[in-house]
Formats: C-alpha cells, sequence, structure tokens
C-alpha cells in the first residue's frame, strides 16, 4: 500500500513537456528547444522568437540542412496552409536570421 502512495505522489510531482515535430526532418524535441515561426492574419511569416503568438505557427529544429530545405521547398507553406510565393522564401529567411543561425 505504501509503494502505490509514493508512486502517485511521484506522478503528480512531475510535469508534463510539450512535445513538437520539425516540419522537415520530422524529429521531436521539446517544444522549448525547436525555432517557431506563425502566420500573420494577413498572409505573412514571422519568427515568434517567446514562442507566445496567437495563430498557427510550425516548428523547426536548428539544423542549417532543415532551414535551408524550408527555405527552397513548400513544408512552411503547407504547414501554415499558405500559397508559396517569393515572398514567403524572404519573409523565411528573415526568421532564420532572427533566430541567429
Amino acid at each position: 500500500m505504501m509503494m502505490l502512495n509514493c508512486l502517485a505522489i511521484k506522478n503528480k510531482m512531475s510535469r508534463h513537456v510539450p512535445e513538437r515535430s520539425c516540419i522537415v526532418c520530422s524529429s521531436k524535441r521539446d517544444k522549448r528547444y525547436l525555432q517557431r515561426m506563425v502566420r500573420l492574419p494577413e498572409g505573412g511569416v514571422v519568427a515568434d522568437v517567446a514562442g507566445g503568438m496567437p495563430g498557427r505557427g510550425a516548428y523547426l529544429c536548428g539544423s542549417e540542412d532543415c532551414w535551408d530545405l524550408a527555405v527552397s521547398g513548400d513544408r512552411v507553406a503547407r504547414a501554415l496552409r499558405l500559397n508559396r510565393n517569393t515572398r514567403l522564401a524572404e519573409q523565411i529567411r528573415a526568421a532564420r536570421d532572427v533566430f541567429c543561425l
């Protein structure tokens, strides 16, 4: 009986750590270790450094390969439900610069 009480207390003390997936390589990590981009209401994309902006978001890991594929491919557009255009690529590059990669 005592063992069950100890397990119940331990489970209450451990906190849930949210996980997200990189939209390019699909690696799962803690949310705090990924960079988030957010779709703006007018259709643009900005970096969400603090991670608290409202709106649809997409997460990328810190890998340069993932950021290169995000700029050249359509993964960000698909994840944020946007149309792919040259302005989107420029905004992704600007978000990359904000995260200092």
